[in-house]
C-alpha cells in the first residue's frame, strides 16, 4: 500500500523545530511548552490509540477490507496517514494506474461502509474527551503558540 501524506508530514515538522530553535520564546516559555507538548502528546496519542480499537470503528474496518478483496486487494486496515516515508514522495514520480485504481477502490469502499465519517465522530469524541480533562494545559499551549505564530509572522513580512 502507498504512504501518503508523508512530503507535508516532513516538511511541516522541519517547521515546527525551526520555530522552536528559534527565539520567539524566552527559555522559561519554551520550556513551559516542551513540557505541556509532551504531556499532551501522550494524551493525544492515548485519544488516536482509542480511536484505532474503537468497536464501531473495527466492524467499519472488516466491512472494508472485505470490500477491498471483492476487487483483489488484500489489505486488512487502511495505512494510516504518517506510515513513513517512500522514495515516490520526495521524487513527486507520477502514480501508476494501478496505484489510481487502488486509491479510487478504497475510496468508494470507505464511503460504502461509511468508514470516514466513522472515523471522523469517534476521533472527534476522543479529542472532545482529551481537551475536557487537560482544559488547562490546551489553553497555555495555544497562548505559547500564538507568540510561536506572531514572531514568525513578523519573520515572513520581511521577505
Amino acid at each position: 500500500m502507498k504512504k501518503y501524506g508523508q512530503s507535508y508530514i516532513t516538511a511541516s515538522n522541519i517547521c515546527v523545530k525551526r520555530l522552536y530553535a528559534s527565539n520567539f520564546l524566552t527559555s522559561q516559555q519554551n520550556h513551559e511548552l516542551n513540557t505541556i507538548t509532551s504531556i499532551l502528546g501522550n494524551e493525544i496519542n492515548d485519544a488516536v490509540s482509542r480511536t484505532q480499537h474503537n468497536p464501531v470503528l473495527l466492524s467499519d474496518t472488516k466491512k472494508w477490507s472485505a470490500c477491498m478483496a471483492l476487487h483483489g486487494y488484500d489489505v486488512k486496515s487502511p495505512p494510516p496517514a504518517n506510515n513513513g516515508s517512500s522514495p515516490r514522495d520526495l521524487d513527486y514520480v507520477p502514480l501508476t494506474k494501478a496505484e489510481i485504481a487502488e486509491a479510487v477502490t478504497d475510496y468508494k469502499c470507505k464511503v460504502k461502509v461509511n468508514m470516514m465519517n466513522t472515523w471522523l465522530a469517534v476521533d472527534a469524541y476522543y479529542q472532545r474527551q482529551t481537551i475536557n480533562e487537560h482544559p488547562t494545559q490546551f489553553q497555555e499551549m495555544l497562548q505559547l503558540k500564538s507568540v510561536l505564530i506572531a514572531g514568525a509572522k513578523r519573520v515572513m513580512t520581511k521577505y
